[in-house]
């Protein structure tokens, strides 16, 4: 887990630069993922201490996922399906809409850190100014669109509610790295992906060659799923999803609260 002071006071900067603004009621037409797919987990990152940055990032008030209606549509299609496969398995976001404002706070993070040689856990073999450069972070963001999710698959307990993962959830992650393992070892209803979520590795490519049969099966079960019900694949990253079926070019930068 990265938790370095630059890194901090650049997410601080950022925020104070912009100035939080909540979220109306129908702003950005934007709805609740809880309200349409309920049985969707989440387990937003971004607004915890548990992600890449190792701080929370600006316009996340709340570990709420919040999407165009059509994209939150399609996942509970994709949902439904997959409640069918036996056993059952259902989908586990770790991120929707996310506020311009903490694509940037994002950017700003690795250029905070120039000259910086780390070895961490989310981005092993990389300096984190190089990130950018690399496709993993970018300052266009689909996401900022409300479109985009990051997410995988968990498996489904009797009644369609998956196992909850345990207290470790919530603290940071274990020693070693992102790609030494395939997914969250607090929470046992995830599927093994190979790496973890926002492993900047070329391991985290979908279609990558070193990773086992079994990661590679449960990440194209996750494409075939996502695909028909309308969501394109980021090749980078085994996670990342954008949905097709619409494309609005506006970006929002309101506050998830």
């Amino acid at each position: 887990m990265v938790s370095g002071v630059a890194g901090a006071l650049a997410l601080v900067a950022l925020a104070n630069a912009v100035g939080p603004r909540p979220a109306k009621a129908g702003e950005g037409h934007l709805v609740a993922l809880a309200d349409v797919a309920p049985t969707i987990r989440q387990d937003v990152r971004y607004a915890t201490r548990r992600n890449f940055t190792g701080q929370p990032l600006p316009g996340y008030k709340a570990a709420k996922c919040l999407l165009r209606p059509e994209a939150a549509n399609g996942l509970a299609r994709a949902q439904a399906e997959l409640a069918k496969a036996k056993p059952a398995l259902g989908l586990k976001v770790f991120d929707c809409y996310r506020p311009m404002r903490a694509v940037r706070a994002m950017v700003r993070w690795t250029e905070a850190a120039a000259g910086i040689s780390e070895e961490p856990f989310y981005f092993p073999g990389h300096q984190r100014e190089r990130l950018v450069a690399l496709g993993y972070i970018s300052s266009h963001s689909s996401h900022a669109r409300g479109i985009a999710v990051d997410l995988t698959l968990v498996t489904m307990a009797i009644g369609g509610k998956v196992a909850a993962p345990s207290a470790d959830a919530a603290k940071s992650m274990p020693n070693g790295t992102c790609r030494d393992r395939g997914g969250d070892p607090a929470d046992p209803s995830e599927l093994d992906m190979g790496t973890t979520f926002d492993c900047f590795d070329p391991r985290s490519a979908t279609r990558a060659k070193a990773i086992t049969a079994l990661a590679r099966k449960n990440r194209l079960r996750l494409v075939d799923a996502m695909g028909r019900h309308g969501f394109r694949n980021y090749a980078r990253e085994w996670w990342h999803y954008t949905y097709v079926g619409r494309s609005p070019d506006d970006v929002l930068d309101i506050v998830i609260k």
